[in-house]
């Protein structure tokens, strides 16, 4: 992607705030019948590995963890705040009208090779973790506990992690 040099995000911090903030990433990797995307909710893992490791799932119905191999690359595409930006905003048009409409926006882009998580003692911590970030900032967050043990049971045979 391009980005030019006065509008890129090249602090790691600043790119961790961007995905915790905006956890639904677009993951795109190469299958055998092409690339797909996958839009999944991330937890960012931000000491692990040099620029912090991201977590998730899938349904285990949905073949794109099959494709993971440990040296296919994949990219999850996160996008922030963006706007429109007309050209009657700036002053210039009125003084000479060489202005462009554009776009502002905020994306972080993540390459890497994922890992099928499969373990269900990892799944299921994957699921806390998942469900700790996004009712973490619940007055009443709700738990995975508070769903009935068979119910959970059932959840973490159905849906395959997925890490890199």
């Amino acid at each position: 992607m391009y980005i030019r040099a006065d509008h890129q995000l090249p602090d790691l911090a600043d790119q961790h705030a961007l995905i915790q903030a905006h956890p639904l990433g677009a993951w795109v990797l190469p299958t055998a019948e092409g690339l797909e995307a996958n839009h999944i909710p991330f937890v960012l893992a931000p000491s692990r590995g040099p620029c912090g490791t991201l977590v998730g799932h899938v349904a285990r119905a949905n073949g794109v963890w099959r494709a993971l191999q440990p040296n296919r690359p994949s990219i999850v595409v996160f996008q922030g705040p963006q706007h429109y930006i007309t050209p009657s905003w700036y002053p210039s048009k009125a003084e000479h009208g060489r202005v462009v409409p554009t776009w502002n926006y905020l994306a972080v882009h993540a390459h890497g090779t994922a890992r099928v998580v499969d373990e269900p003692a990892a799944v299921l911590g994957l699921l806390h973790r998942l469900t700790d970030a996004q009712e973490g900032r619940r007055p009443a967050p709700w738990r995975l506990d508070d769903a009935p043990a068979p119910c959970i049971e059932g959840l973490v045979r159905a849906i395959v992690g997925g890490e890199g």
